[in-house]
């Protein structure tokens, strides 16, 4: 998850979300003079061709850049929502089209989820398989990731109901199964496996000791 947003990330999904309102403020002067070449067959068939056109893009985005095509959707999404529910205050009975929205932003944070998956896999196939100082780093990511993520569960224990120690032996006992998962799902090797694994060792290893959390509980 560490890996996954980037500054680039955050820079796309903030000029998608300006494009897309600017878009949606100035639609409907747009398209008076688009609605003038409806009535010709010609002009059907350009704006068929330009829409096949344009969801071949997107469709070719959505392939080979999931995690920001599944941004510009929320994006999409949200903006609709938003117009759309502004539009309810003068025609009550266009509700079906906040819903319709609503699904944008489902199917958004479900491309975004399957994106972020796809980096995941990426990034640890790249770690892993490169040059013993590139695996290193990679193993020193790993732990300062998992580290971090685990700290925030343990800070954030008594807010759950669950004291540290509590928190510190459910993910410690998870953990091994988990990571194996991970490094199974991302094609490692048996050596591969027994690294990856063993970052995620040491890092609640390091978690036990910060948080004076060595002694077993009883």
């Amino acid at each position: 998850m560490f890996k996954a947003f980037r500054f680039r990330d955050a820079l796309f999904a903030t000029l998608s979300l300006i494009g897309l309102i600017t878009v949606f403020q100035y639609i409907s002067y747009l398209i008076v003079p688009v609605l003038g070449i409806l009535s010709a067959w010609w002009g059907r068939l350009l704006l068929t061709v330009a829409a096949l056109f344009a969801a071949c893009v997107l469709f070719y985005i959505r392939e080979v850049y999931r995690f920001r095509y599944a941004l510009m959707e929320l994006m999409f999404g949200l903006v609709s929502t938003w117009y759309s529910i502004s539009a309810l205050t003068t025609e009550p009975k266009q509700w079906p089209v906040v819903i319709g929205a609503m699904y944008l932003v489902v199917r958004g944070l479900d491309n975004l989820k399957t994106g972020h998956l796809q980096r995941m896999v990426e990034w640890r196939q790249k770690g892993m398989n490169g040059t013993p100082e590139a695996r290193e780093e990679f193993l020193k990511a790993v732990f300062h990731g998992v580290r971090f993520n685990g700290r925030f569960a343990i800070v954030a224990a008594p807010r759950l109901g669950k004291t540290q120690r509590e928190m510190y032996d459910t993910l410690s006992a998870s953990m091994p199964s988990l990571a194996a998962k991970q490094a199974k799902e991302t094609g490692y090797d048996a050596e591969q496996i027994e690294l990856y694994v063993e970052a995620h060792r040491k890092a609640y290893e390091s978690l036990a000791e910060e948080f004076g959390l060595n002694a077993p509980s009883s």
